[in-house]
């Protein structure tokens, strides 16, 4: 059982990380440069070959790490792998359509398909992120 002393410590700790959580930005080699994403600016990110393109509000970069690295830096940000090829940010889905094929429509106008066999998962996994 927690104390009320215990339980404002755990709750400050817990707001403490929230607002961390909202401010924090990554540090992103592209070429000989470094640049600062903060994780929300970020639309989508998807595969070419070993690299990625990672698109934001304003941009798009190509960049020098492999899709499952990218994966692993954005997990817990509202990031989902919605295919072998694309990680999209929730907060910029515009329109899920359901159908044969799905598609999730994004903020920058690109329509990514779902592949057939993880539709109804996936379908369920971002209506629940909703």
């Amino acid at each position: 059982m927690y104390h009320i002393g215990s339980l404002r410590k755990l709750w400050i700790k817990s707001l403490e990380m929230i607002f961390q959580r909202q401010i924090i930005k990554y540090w992103i080699q592209i070429g000989n440069q470094s640049f600062l994403f903060n994780p929300k600016d970020i639309i989508r990110v998807y595969a070419d070959g070993s690299y990625s393109y990672l698109v934001t509000t304003n941009n798009s970069f190509l960049i020098s790490h492999n899709l499952f690295y990218m994966e692993k830096i954005l997990s817990g940000w509202g990031f989902i792998r919605i295919s072998r090829s694309h990680i999209i940010n929730v907060i910029h889905i515009q329109r899920i359509v359901k159908g044969h094929p799905s598609l999730v429509l994004m903020d920058d106008g690109t329509e990514i398909v779902i592949p057939r066999r993880e539709s109804s998962r996936m379908i369920r996994k971002l209506e629940e992120t909703f």
